[in-house]
């Protein structure tokens, strides 16, 4: 899965904070030359009013190899009917 990671820089602070983050859906790659200034159109939309200056906000794309969570190996026990 691709991960946009949206983040602000404040000069006045001097500092940088992760403000949010947006999955990339599409699914063909030859595309991707348009992916960078749509994900940072979208993000300066998104959380332009929260910041003082949106154009501090920028984007880092990632891969993110997803892991399936590990299930229960304890058989469950089956729900008893409790009849009339």
């Amino acid at each position: 899965m691709f991960v946009y990671e949206v983040y602000y820089r404040d000069y006045k602070k001097n500092s940088t904070d992760l403000i949010g983050a947006l999955t990339e859906r599409r699914n063909d790659p030859r595309r991707q030359k348009d992916l960078i200034p749509s994900a940072l159109k979208w993000a300066r939309k998104e959380f332009g009013g929260l910041v003082a200056d949106a154009n501090a906000i920028y984007i880092i794309g990632k891969n993110i190899d997803l892991i399936s969570p590990v299930r229960n190996t304890a058989p469950e026990q089956a729900p008893v009917f409790q009849g009339p």
